[in-house]
């Protein structure tokens, strides 16, 4: 691990703060983003007279910014504040890229990643592949249809995670690179929570929520079974999930990468699935039940086939999860103050989940 401070990571086991200090002294724009891409010899002068090519900058939480050229693609990014949590999380999402290079333990991920450039730690500026007309995986479950041979690779990839390289990371010091943190959807209606409603509308939904014992009873069944033993991605979800046009995918967004329970991961895939456009008219849950089933199929039993032998209670644990997952999702669509016509109907299928998951794993079939 002696090559993260060659390579710009220091490694001091306070590293979630090393991107707090500081200030950023090159703020990026499309111009600033050219310069620095060719003062670390990415782009060259001989690139710079592509006649196709394009940079474009992204409204995002991060300053990101995408460069075409001669066929290829580079994602540069930013945080805009050096001072807030954007720029330790783009850290842990730098590190976790700096690790599937260098670190053997972690190359087995490389082939579901795109791949890792360059990290300037000084700007804390991260570096990685664009995979140029590789559409999320939203898109695909909206209407082009997915496979589930790729649904089932797509748990293969979140095996490797949580079993192999969670093993060899629990190993070495790169463990400490991960510290765990529940997530905040856990802490709902503990001493300790982490999330404060914005607005009336965000007010509203808690309190359906919370005003219901059984869901925040099955709330705490879910926090008192958490370990936090696997790396987890933290946010897996089928926007962060693209598709080549070969047919493979790319896991993109690494930044909430934590020592958690690899179920969270499984479940905010199948959230993804049942509701793949939460904007859009509610769809009942029976029904998204019996669209979904040959996909979770696949993603459960190659992902299970891995890493929960033995464990019956795994498969209702992560139905229970991905409940959570959607009352996070319903809190999280409220933050501009306004209520969804569908968020009710999410809601009650939220709770359906985490009260009641075995009986949709009967349904399903599914030991």
């Amino acid at each position: 691990m002696s090559g993260l401070v060659a390579h710009g990571l220091s490694f001091d086991g306070e590293v979630h703060m090393l991107a707090w200090r500081g200030h950023i002294g090159m703020a990026l724009d499309r111009w600033e983003t050219i310069q620095h891409l060719l003062r670390i010899g990415i782009l060259s002068s001989s690139d710079m007279v592509c006649a196709d090519i394009s940079v474009v900058a992204v409204e995002s939480r991060n300053t990101l910014v995408l460069i075409e050229y001669c066929g290829r693609g580079v994602v540069v990014k930013q945080p805009k504040d050096a001072a807030a949590m954007d720029a330790a999380t783009l850290w842990t999402e730098a590190s976790m890229f700096w690790l599937t290079r260098n670190d053997a333990g972690f190359s087995a991920l490389t082939r579901w990643m795109p791949r890792f450039l360059h990290y300037d730690e000084p700007q804390r500026i991260l570096t990685i592949e664009y995979l140029v007309g590789a559409p999320p995986l939203t898109e695909h479950l909206w209407g082009m249809g997915v496979s589930p041979d790729l649904i089932g690779e797509v748990g293969i990839a979140l095996a490797t995670l949580h079993g192999p390289v969670s093993q060899a990371a629990i190993a070495g010091p790169s463990r400490r690179l991960f510290p765990p943190l529940l997530p905040w959807v856990l802490t709902l209606g503990a001493p300790d929570v982490r999330y404060a409603p914005a607005t009336a509308a965000s007010l509203d939904v808690l309190r359906r929520f919370l005003g219901q014992p059984e869901a925040a009873a099955a709330l705490w069944r879910i926090r008192a079974g958490w370990t936090g033993d696997q790396i987890i991605h933290g946010d897996i979800k089928a926007p962060n999930i693209l598709i080549v046009a070969d047919g493979t995918f790319r896991i993109i967004d690494w930044e909430l990468a934590t020592f958690g329970d690899g179920l969270w991961d499984v479940a905010g895939l199948l959230h993804s699935m049942l509701i793949p456009n939460p904007a859009g008219p509610p769809e009942p849950l029976d029904q998204a039940l019996r669209r979904v089933q040959p996909l979770a199929e696949a993603l459960w039993r190659s992902y299970a086939a891995t890493l929960v032998a033995g464990r019956r209670d795994a498969a209702a644990r992560m139905l229970a999860m991905c409940g959570a997952r959607i009352v996070q999702t319903c809190l999280e669509s409220t933050h501009h103050g306004t209520l969804a016509p569908g968020i009710p109907t999410m809601l009650d299928a939220a709770i359906r989940l985490m009260t009641r998951p075995d009986v949709v794993r009967r349904q399903w079939g599914w030991a």
